[in-house]
Parts: C-alpha cells; structure tokens; sequence
C-alpha cells in the first residue's frame, strides 16, 4: 500500500484545528489529512484570534498553525493558547522557517515543528506527527490520573498497604488501615515487624510463616488467613506480595496489601471491569481497507484484506474489485458491488453488508465506499473499508436460537446482579410463576422466596458470588403472581466476570409436583414402616437384573440379624433351615424366570439356634413381559404353627370324645326304648309316652352335643355360594310344617357351605319352634320360594324363644355388608338377647340350649359378627355383618 492509507489501527477521531491566513492553502491541508488518515477530523481557521474563539467553542485534539499570519503570528498564538491549554499539542507549520523561530516555538511550549512542502506525500508526515502528540499525550494524562487516583487510593483505602525490608527487620511503610484489619497500633509493628503473626488464627499461622520465608526466597505471596478481631471474633484476610529485586535480582524489600475478604470480590469486580474497558480501547478489530479507481478497478489493498483470500496483491491489482476472490462466484453480490461502486463514484457515502470468501469460511464485513474528491469536487478515488464482523454475526443469530430456546423453554433463566438484582427473566417466567414479561426485572430476587428457604438460598448466593465460575443447585419455594407457594429447582453459575453477562445466571425449573410426590413417598414409606412393624411383618425385593437384595428395616429385627446391610442372595437364603433352602431357592427361581408368586412356609435358625417358622410370600413385578424386580413379605408364623398343631391335637381329642360320648350315651338309651316298646305290649300308661319324649329329648341333646363339639373354629374352604339358593337346601330340609320362607333379596357370600347351611338351618329350627302353634310337619315339595325350618322332633310347641300360637314367616334379605335372617314370631326379650348364644341356654323346656350355639360357632369361624335384635313384624332378627359379599 502506498503512504497516502495510514497503518494505524486506533479508530477514535482526532479532531484538528488548522489555522493559517490563506483559505485555499488550509482547506488543502485539511483534505489531504483527512484522505491520508480517516481518524483526523479537520477545521480550519484563518487568523490567531478566530483559532482562540474556536478552542472557547469546542474541544480539539491537536493545533496546527502557520507562523507568518496577519495581527499575531503563530508564537503569539501559542503563548496565548498555552494560557488557557496548556497540554494540547501544537505543531507549528510554517513555510518561512529557520532555527530561530523554530527555538522561540519550543520556548513557547511548541510540541513540534514542521515546515511545509508540497509533496503529497509531506501530508503523511504531517498527519503521522499528529497523530503520535495526541496519542502520547492521552496516555500521558491516563498514566497521571492513574498516579493521581493511586496516591488518593492510599490514603483512603481500607486495604493495609506495606512495605518492609527483605528479612522482614524493618518496616518501610504500613498505612492506617493496619490498625482496623489486624486490631494493633501501627507502633507495635514498627517496634516488632513480625508482630502482625499474633492475631493470625493459630490454624493458619505456620502456613502464613512459611509463605512468608518463601517471598523473602522471591516467591510471590497469594494467601487467606484468620484474623482475631479485638471484638472476639475472626475476619478472613486476604494477604498478596511480591518480592522487590535490585539490578541484580536481589531481593531488597518485600511489599503488599492485606485485605478484607469481604471486600474483595467487589474490589476484583472493579478490577476486571476496569481491565475490560482497557482492552476495548486498545484492542482493535481488524480493519480491511481498499483504494479504487472511479471505475471500480483495484489501486491498492491493506494485508489485513489481502489475509482473507489465497493470492498476493499482484494478482488483484488492476483487477475490476467485483471480479476479486473476495465475492467468490456469487453473481447477485458481484453485482450488488458494481452498483456499490457506482454510486459511490457518483459521490454517494455507500454503507454495505456481506458475505465475502475467507481463508476458513465464508466472512461477513461491515463498512462503506467512500468517495474521494479533488479540490474541484471530481470523484477520484473511491475508500472502501470494512470490519469483519463476523463474529458479532454469529453471536446475534446464536442469540436469536437461544432467544427462540428461551421463549419456548419450561425453565425460567433469570440473570442477578450481585446484591440479587434481577437483571433479565426468560418469558417463560409468566408459564410458571404467573409474573408478566419484565415485571420482576430491576427487583431483589429474593423478594419472592419464602421466609423459611430465604436464608439458605442467599447464603448459597453469597457463596456462589465470591466463586468466579462456580456452580450452586438449591430448591427453594417461591411466591407466584396469584400469592400460590411453587418449588423450583435453583441451578446456579457465577459469570459476573463474563464481559457480556456480568450476572449470576440461574436456571429455575419448577418441581411443585415432584415435591408433592416426594412427600407423598416419604408420608408412603413411613405408613408402611409403622404397618409392617404393627403386623410384624417385613419386606424384601430382588433386582431382576443386578440379583441386588433389599431388606426392610423389620425383616432384620424378624430375622434378628443385627446390622443395615443386607447379603447377597446367596446369604439371604442361608438365614433359613438347611432343609427348606431348596425350597425358597426354587420358589424364587420361578417367580424370577417364569413371574410365578408364591406363598410358603418354611424355618429359619435364630442367631441364637432356635428353628422358628416364617410365611415367605413372592409377587414379581413384570414391565413388557419380563421380570424387572421380585418384591414380597415375610412374616413370623411360629405361634401360629403351633396354634395349628394344637388344634389338630384338640380336634383329635374331641373327635375320639365325641365318638365315645355318642357311643356310651346312645347304648343306654337304645335299651331304655327298647324296654320301653315291651312295656307298651303290657300296658298303655300315659307315664310311658312321658317316657317317649323324655327319650326324644335325650335323643336330640346328644345330636346339638355331638354337632356343637365337631363344629370348628376356622373355615377349611371358602367359596362362593348364592344365598338364596343355600336358604332353599336349608329350607328343605328342616321340618317346618305351615311355616313359609320369604327371600326378600339375595347376594354372592364367600362360606364354607356346609357350615353355611348348618346355621341357617339352626335358625329355620329355632323360628319354627318358637313361632309355630301346631306341630311340624315334612315341607312339600313345592314349598321351595317360601319355607320354613325343619324340627327333629313333631309336635314340639316350645323352643329357645316362646311364641303365640299361629303360623310364623322366616324372611332372608341381604344387606351390604352380609344378611339378614328375621321372623315374625313371638321374639327374642331384651333382657334375653345377651344369653341366647350361650350353650345349654332357652327359654323353652323342650329347647336344647344348643341351637343358636352352634349358629354363633358357624358365623365365628367365617369371622363373622352375629347380633340378634326385634323384626319388623316384632319377631327375631338375627344380623349377620363383616361378610364378604359381591
């Protein structure tokens, strides 16, 4: 490129006041120095005292004067100028020059001295002084705000700020701060350099000593210690040094600053931010810059453009720039830069955007053809320049993905600042919390955290905030727009160092149900932890697929293995009787393979040897057909075994009894009727039908005995069995004379049948008996829809409740919760009713005592409650409940 195109990169203008008595001569000066750089923006004036009005108007960077001007020439100016400016550069540019009036100008305060030439090329150099006085007198007046704003720093930091002599014997400098941080006089640790080691918490002092010997070493310092504060209490201090060195390498003194913890994180804040906005001013995007003929052909390119493409600058040279690489072969943009280039020839200020070919990618720039025009307004260049930009490009439409993420997303993403200002809320705020668009932004976000989480998830914040980069997870209940409590999920990271972020970033997921479900599965688990240990009972599961083994809590009391980790399976079958192992082991081996449950009984040894009995049962758990997880209960049947083999035993024992009962009581009485027919051939005494019935009874005694003894207490069988259909068979077959059977309604009852109809037939018996005047007779046949009980004797009138004389009804009817068997006869007294189930109890002397007995013991064994109360009709009703019906 030839000298008119600067190499600078900075892009701040340089606004420049030229001042000299001829108008022509200035306004050529002020185009050729802007053509030659683009950063200098020129004013021109044509006397001393018009300069001195344009600098009380506005500010200008630098001041370029002639000597030779009417009134006062360009020295006078300066002198007057250095009045009011005195650190403005000023260039004077002068074409009667000589060592003289160049000396009186530095006198004056003259930054430089140029004497003019006509070249073009002179105004480079002119344009180039310029730029190097503004330049260094910038970083002049930053380097002396910095020692300006340090000097004022070190009297009113609260940081201690010290120095002290290598081997730590003398102290060179220490501020008042030391006092407020380390609770001593600034004299103590004058008189005793190492004094500020007593407050240092004992923990971190041997630490602290030898980071102290390694700086003395030359090794730098980063360190946090415990100090104890004069209030009793311990601040956390943050101590960073740096060895100081002479020419040699030496280390001569030692110097730093300890500061307070919670003040560091602001203060890093403050630092970084201030680094940021220091390489924003100097780190410059790059910049590619063209010059064209009018008609389009290239005159020269920058490298930084040249880097874009394959090729060197020969090759584009002269070359149409719509025909360079740097389009590619896309006609549309070709011609889009033949019309660019057209306007600007015709003196437009064309402002473009592009898509251009990169050494890695297809670039988008940004930037102008800029026209260049001769004193006579011709259009004889054109600028073009651009930025890549890229990266700013991929960055939006990133942003416009994440925007369409955001606006669709379940999560709330919410940015804070660091004192929990909410700095930006994803819309999906409104979803979940109800809040519109934008209406918590600028609020605390804990301002809607309820009061039992707020301190803990503001202590995690606090936490989080002083880790640069860190990441928190907290749950936590917030306050929706309608005043409703809903759990979120906090996932939190700290990018308040990201230059474009600057914020805590969270992701909040709204997990309201997942917590009810987790109550719930805790509120689950402890009922069924209460419930196994109410009933003894313990659980256990298998993994399918890992063979993994849980235990519940109570199956290791059961088991009376002490511990809470449960063996493999292996070990689990070895805790029962060597002998039933295989047992256990194939039952699980079914349920496993083929998803078979099952329920066995078998032992298990006690730590202390004794053999018990457990109820193991199995369900597996199937998903798709296959067996994911084997889960069941075990239960301690020990007592229960032995009920059941005393039982046996006593069942046995009563058998043999009732059999030798039968047997020696039937003998005699069979003989006693025998004898009774033989007296009945020799007389027709009415003593002997006295006798007759007197045998009957004893006949019927021993049968409701020998029934009520073989009656058990548990149901062998149940099964489903129609009521109706049992009340009929009961019906049929108990004499019940005039009596009839009235099935109101009827159900499904779950019984063992015989003991069913054994009670009913009690009942059909006790009602006949009671209620009817007459003698029973056979039922007929057809008698079935109504029917009445059969007697094991004729013409008995009494029974275990009286009656009047008449015909008595015996109604069925079902009810929810069992049934109900009522009659219409005389009833049962009140002050009876508690009485009627005991055994040998009735209130008829031709009564066994034995009937409703027997009823009560049939209803006991199917866990059935029988209470007997007044009918409708003002009879007997006896209701039976806890049946299990469909």
């Amino acid at each position: 490129m030839n000298e008119l195109v600067s190499g600078g990169e900075a892009s701040d203008e340089i606004r420049v006041l030229h001042v000299d008595d001829d108008a022509a001569l200035g306004e050529l000066v002020a185009t050729s120095l802007e053509r030659v750089n683009d950063r200098l923006s020129v004013e021109t004036v044509q006397s001393a005292d018009a300069g001195l009005d344009a600098l009380a108007d506005a500010a200008f960077d630098c001041v370029v004067s002639d000597y030779d001007m009417p009134g006062r020439d360009g020295i006078e100016f300066l002198r007057v100028l250095r009045a009011t400016h005195p650190r403005v550069p000023f260039i004077l540019y002068t074409g009667k020059g000589s060592e003289e009036v160049a000396s009186d100008a530095i006198t004056a305060g003259a930054s430089d001295y140029l004497q003019k030439e006509g070249s073009i090329d002179h105004y480079g150099v002119l344009a180039n002084r310029i730029v190097t006085l503004v330049e260094h007198e910038r970083a002049e007046t930053t380097m002396n705000d910095v020692q300006r704003l340090f000097s004022e720093l070190a009297d009113r930091t609260t940081d201690v700020l010290w120095l002290v002599s290598a081997e730590w014997e003398e102290v060179v400098f220490i501020n008042d701060a030391y006092e407020d941080v380390f609770g001593q006089p600034r004299e103590r640790l004058e008189a005793n350099p190492r004094a500020f080691l007593e407050p240092v918490a004992p923990a971190d002092r041997e630490r602290l000593e030898a980071a102290i010997d390694a700086l003395g070493e030359g090794v730098s310092m980063d360190i946090e210690v415990g100090v104890a504060a004069p209030d009793g209490t311990t601040r956390d201090v943050w101590i960073k040094a740096e060895p100081i060195t002479d020419e040699s390498g030496a280390v001569t003194h030692l110097g730093g600053f300890t500061r307070d913890v919670t003040e560091r994180t602001e203060r890093e804040r403050e630092l970084a931010s201030a680094e940021r906005q220091y390489r924003a001013m100097f780190e410059d995007p790059n910049i590619l810059v063209g010059v064209l003929e009018p008609d389009g052909v290239v005159r020269d390119i920058n490298q930084t453009a040249m880097e874009y493409i394959e090729g060197d600058l020969d090759d584009v040279l002269g070359e149409p720039f719509a025909e360079t690489p740097w389009w590619g072969d896309d006609d549309a943009l070709r011609a889009d830069v033949d019309e660019w280039v057209a306007r600007a020839a015709a003196g437009e200020y064309v402002e473009f955007e592009a898509d251009i070919t990169g050494t890695d990618r297809m670039r988008t720039v940004s930037g102008t053809f800029r026209p260049v025009r001769d004193d006579d307004g011709t259009v004889t260049a054109i600028i073009v320049s651009d930025r890549d930009i890229t990266e700013r490009t991929d960055r939006e439409r990133e942003l416009e993905r994440y925007e369409a993420y955001l606006e669709r997303s379940t999560d709330i993403v919410t940015v804070l600042e660091a004192d929990g200002t909410v700095k930006y809320q994803s819309p999906s705020v409104t979803r979940t919390l109800g809040y519109e668009s934008g209406e918590l932004v600028g609020s605390n976000g804990f301002g809607i955290v309820h009061p039992d989480d707020i301190d803990e998830l503001r202590a995690a914040f606090l936490d989080l905030v002083e880790e640069p980069g860190g990441t928190v997870i907290e749950e936590a209940r917030f306050r929706a727009a309608d005043g409703e409590w809903r759990w979120l999920e906090v996932r939190g990271r700290n990018h308040l160092d990201h230059p474009v972020i600057r914020g805590v970033v969270t992701n909040n997921r709204d997990i309201t149900e997942r917590k009810r479900n987790e109550r719930e599965l805790v509120r689950v688990r402890d009922l069924l932890e209460k419930t196994e240990r109410i009933a003894d009972v313990g659980g256990w599961e298998i993994d399918a697929e890992t063979m993994d083994v849980f235990w519940s809590e109570n199956l290791f009391d059961i088991l009376g293995i002490e511990g809470d980790e449960e063996p493999p399976l292996e070990g689990a079958l070895d805790v029962y009787h060597e002998e039933d192992r295989p047992i256990v082991a194939n039952a699980v081996e079914a349920a496993l393979e083929d998803g078979e449950s099952f329920d066995i009984e078998v032992r298990f040894l006690t730590p202390s040897e004794d053999v018990r009995w457990l109820r193991v049962q199995g369900v597996p758990v199937l998903e798709d057909g296959a067996v994911v997880t084997l889960r069941g209960a075990v239960q301690d049947v020990t007592e229960q075994k032995r009920d059941e083999r005393e039982l046996t035993r006593q069942n046995e024992r009563l058998e043999e009894f009732a059999s030798v009962v039968s047997h020696d009581l039937r003998n005699p009485l069979n003989v006693a009727s025998g004898y009774l027919d033989l007296a009945r051939e020799t007389s027709d005494s009415d003593a002997l039908a006295e006798v007759e019935r007197a045998h009957e009874r004893m006949n019927d005694l021993i049968d409701d005995l020998l029934t009520l003894a073989r009656t058990g207490d548990h149901v062998r069988e149940e099964t489903a069995l129609d009521l109706a259909g049992v009340a009929e068979d009961a019906w049929r077959h108990v004499p019940t004379g005039s009596a009839t059977l009235e099935i109101a309604s009827t159900t499904t009852v779950y019984a063992d049948r015989s003991l069913l109809q054994q009670l009913l037939e009690n009942l059909f018996r006790n009602a006949v008996e009671h209620g009817s005047a007459g003698p029973p007779s056979p039922t007929p046949e057809h008698a079935v829809e109504q029917a009445s009980t059969d007697s094991r004797r004729e013409g008995g009138t009494g029974g275990e409740h009286g009656g009047d004389e008449g015909t008595v009804t015996v109604t069925v009817a079902a009810r929810p919760d069992g049934f109900v068997v009522a009659d219409d006869g005389p009833g049962i007294p009140a002050e009876a009713r508690e009485r009627v189930f005991d055994a040998g109890y009735s209130t008829s002397e031709a009564g066994t005592g034995f009937g409703l007995a027997i009823t009560e013991r049939c209803a006991d064994a199917h866990g059935w409650t029988v209470r007997v109360t007044e009918s409708e009709r003002g009879g007997a009703r006896f209701e039976f409940t806890d049946v299990r019906t469909s």
